[in-house]
Protein backbone atom coordinates (compact mmCIF):
# COMPACT_ATOMS: atom_id res chain seq x y z
CA UNK A 1 0.00 0.00 0.00
CA UNK A 2 1.42 3.37 -1.00
CA UNK A 3 1.78 6.13 1.55
CA UNK A 4 -0.23 9.27 0.87
CA UNK A 5 1.77 12.49 1.07
CA UNK A 6 0.18 15.85 1.66
CA UNK A 7 1.69 19.12 0.52
CA UNK A 8 3.21 21.37 3.18
CA UNK A 9 0.76 24.20 2.45
CA UNK A 10 -0.31 25.99 5.55
CA UNK A 11 -3.87 27.28 5.27
CA UNK A 12 -3.83 29.40 8.45
CA UNK A 13 -1.39 31.41 10.50
CA UNK A 14 0.33 30.21 13.64
CA UNK A 15 -1.37 33.04 15.53
CA UNK A 16 -4.71 31.33 14.82
CA UNK A 17 -3.42 28.14 16.44
CA UNK A 18 -2.21 30.11 19.46
CA UNK A 19 -5.55 31.87 19.70
CA UNK A 20 -7.46 28.60 19.58
CA UNK A 21 -5.18 27.11 22.24
CA UNK A 22 -5.70 30.13 24.51
CA UNK A 23 -9.46 29.98 23.95
CA UNK A 24 -9.45 26.28 24.86
CA UNK A 25 -7.49 26.97 28.05
CA UNK A 26 -9.84 29.82 28.96
CA UNK A 27 -12.83 27.49 28.51
CA UNK A 28 -11.22 24.86 30.75
CA UNK A 29 -10.53 27.47 33.46
CA UNK A 30 -14.12 28.72 33.18
CA UNK A 31 -15.46 25.17 33.61
CA UNK A 32 -13.22 24.59 36.65
CA UNK A 33 -14.43 27.82 38.26
CA UNK A 34 -18.05 26.98 37.41
CA UNK A 35 -17.79 23.47 38.91
CA UNK A 36 -16.32 24.88 42.12
CA UNK A 37 -18.92 27.64 42.46
CA UNK A 38 -21.76 25.23 41.74
CA UNK A 39 -20.33 22.73 44.24
CA UNK A 40 -20.08 25.39 46.93
CA UNK A 41 -23.55 26.63 46.02
CA UNK A 42 -24.92 23.13 46.52
CA UNK A 43 -23.22 23.01 49.92
CA UNK A 44 -25.07 26.20 50.86
CA UNK A 45 -28.40 24.95 49.48
CA UNK A 46 -28.05 21.59 51.22
CA UNK A 47 -28.20 23.41 54.56
CA UNK A 48 -31.91 24.01 53.92
CA UNK A 49 -32.59 20.32 53.25
CA UNK A 50 -33.07 17.62 55.91
CA UNK A 51 -29.80 16.60 57.56
CA UNK A 52 -31.40 14.09 59.86
CA UNK A 53 -34.77 12.66 60.69
CA UNK A 54 -35.26 15.48 63.19
CA UNK A 55 -33.96 18.74 61.66
CA UNK A 56 -32.55 20.58 58.68
CA UNK A 57 -28.90 21.54 58.32
CA UNK A 58 -29.44 25.20 59.14
CA UNK A 59 -31.02 24.21 62.46
CA UNK A 60 -27.80 22.62 63.72
CA UNK A 61 -24.59 24.41 64.75
CA UNK A 62 -22.63 22.38 62.20
CA UNK A 63 -25.11 23.30 59.47
CA UNK A 64 -24.77 26.99 60.25
CA UNK A 65 -20.98 26.64 60.11
CA UNK A 66 -21.25 24.85 56.75
CA UNK A 67 -23.49 27.64 55.43
CA UNK A 68 -20.76 30.16 56.20
CA UNK A 69 -18.07 27.83 54.85
CA UNK A 70 -19.97 27.35 51.58
CA UNK A 71 -20.25 31.11 51.13
CA UNK A 72 -16.53 31.45 51.93
CA UNK A 73 -15.69 28.83 49.28
CA UNK A 74 -17.69 30.75 46.67
CA UNK A 75 -15.98 34.04 47.55
CA UNK A 76 -12.50 32.48 47.59
CA UNK A 77 -13.05 30.76 44.22
CA UNK A 78 -14.34 34.00 42.69
CA UNK A 79 -11.27 35.83 44.03
CA UNK A 80 -9.02 33.15 42.55
CA UNK A 81 -7.51 32.19 45.89
CA UNK A 82 -5.86 28.80 46.27
CA UNK A 83 -6.97 28.77 49.90
CA UNK A 84 -10.46 27.73 48.74
CA UNK A 85 -9.42 24.06 48.84
CA UNK A 86 -8.84 24.31 52.60
CA UNK A 87 -12.39 25.55 53.14
CA UNK A 88 -13.75 22.79 50.90
CA UNK A 89 -11.71 20.19 52.80
CA UNK A 90 -13.07 21.52 56.08
CA UNK A 91 -16.62 21.23 54.74
CA UNK A 92 -15.98 17.64 53.64
CA UNK A 93 -14.54 16.73 57.06
CA UNK A 94 -17.43 18.21 59.03
CA UNK A 95 -20.15 16.75 56.82
CA UNK A 96 -18.47 13.34 56.62
CA UNK A 97 -18.32 13.24 60.42
CA UNK A 98 -22.00 14.13 60.62
CA UNK A 99 -22.95 11.56 57.95
CA UNK A 100 -20.86 8.66 59.24
CA UNK A 101 -21.52 9.15 62.96
CA UNK A 102 -25.09 10.43 63.39
CA UNK A 103 -26.52 11.10 66.82
CA UNK A 104 -28.19 8.15 68.53
CA UNK A 105 -31.75 7.58 67.39
CA UNK A 106 -31.51 9.69 64.22
CA UNK A 107 -30.87 8.82 60.61
CA UNK A 108 -29.00 10.99 58.14
CA UNK A 109 -31.07 12.96 55.64
CA UNK A 110 -30.46 13.38 51.94
CA UNK A 111 -29.42 17.04 52.37
CA UNK A 112 -26.33 15.99 54.26
CA UNK A 113 -25.32 13.52 51.55
CA UNK A 114 -25.92 16.09 48.79
CA UNK A 115 -23.77 18.63 50.64
CA UNK A 116 -21.04 16.08 51.26
CA UNK A 117 -20.94 15.02 47.61
CA UNK A 118 -20.89 18.65 46.41
CA UNK A 119 -18.12 19.62 48.84
CA UNK A 120 -16.09 16.54 47.89
CA UNK A 121 -16.44 17.36 44.19
CA UNK A 122 -15.37 20.97 44.79
CA UNK A 123 -12.42 19.78 46.89
CA UNK A 124 -11.16 17.35 44.24
CA UNK A 125 -11.43 19.93 41.45
CA UNK A 126 -9.80 22.68 43.56
CA UNK A 127 -6.84 20.48 44.55
CA UNK A 128 -6.44 19.27 40.96
CA UNK A 129 -6.50 22.87 39.72
CA UNK A 130 -3.98 23.93 42.36
CA UNK A 131 -1.51 21.22 41.31
CA UNK A 132 -2.08 22.05 37.63
CA UNK A 133 -1.26 25.71 38.27
CA UNK A 134 1.89 24.83 40.20
CA UNK A 135 2.96 22.43 37.43
CA UNK A 136 2.31 25.04 34.73
CA UNK A 137 4.42 27.63 36.58
CA UNK A 138 7.53 25.45 36.80
CA UNK A 139 10.62 27.22 35.41
CA UNK A 140 11.51 24.31 33.15
CA UNK A 141 8.01 24.46 31.63
CA UNK A 142 8.28 28.06 30.56
CA UNK A 143 6.34 29.43 33.58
Amino acid sequence: MAQVEFPENQTHKKSFEKGMLLLSLACIVFVIIAVNVVGAGLVVLSMFLPWSSEDRGIETPEGQLMLLTGVAIIVLVRLGSRIAWIAAGFAVAVMAREALAPEAGTSTGFGLWIGLLAALTALVVLVWNMFAEVQANRPDRGG
